[in-house]
């Protein structure tokens, strides 16, 4: 297509635009301060907005928030070092723990060895009884009710 047939070419229709535009007045002015009517407000209101994104808040809602933020961060503190001496406790007391059931076995252990040493002492009385009826000539008498040692045993667990 060549300039001037059917449509117009690029450059003329750019200077078609800055002359029949809504912003032509703007662009063919002589005067500069039309464009700073336009520019200096939007200017403005960036700062503005800037300047008020960078300032901290001071109002009172944010005080108590960060007073809250600040009680329960010293709460988490305090709970974490509690959890760490209840935990030094349990361990602590679960070593007792295990030093009573060993003294418990121990016991249980030495009190079989002396129950069974019992029956054996009765049992030899028994017969030296026996056998002291036996010398001086009488009886032995059956004894109207038998005595018997049973003593409770513990079971450890």
């Amino acid at each position: 297509m060549k300039p001037g047939e059917m449509g117009r070419t690029p450059g003329v229709y750019r200077e078609y635009s800055r002359r029949y535009s809504r912003n032509a007045r703007l662009y063919n002015s002589e005067n500069p301060m039309k464009r700073a009517r336009i520019a200096l407000p939007i200017l403005l209101g960036v700062i503005v907005a800037l300047w008020g994104c960078t300032t901290p808040s001071t109002s009172t809602e944010a005080r108590t928030l960060e007073a809250r933020v600040g009680k329960l961060a010293k709460d988490l503190k305090l709970s974490q070092d509690q959890a760490k001496q209840e935990q030094a406790r349990a361990a602590e007391l679960e070593r007792d723990r295990d030093g009573v059931k060993l003294a418990l076995k121990q016991r249980s252990d030495e009190l079989t060895k002396n129950v069974g040493e019992l029956e054996g002492v009765r049992k030899d009385l028994k017969a030296l009884l026996g056998r002291v009826d036996v010398a001086l000539g009488a009886t032995p008498a059956k004894p109207t009710s038998e005595i018997s040692l049973t003593l409770p045993t513990i079971s450890a667990k």
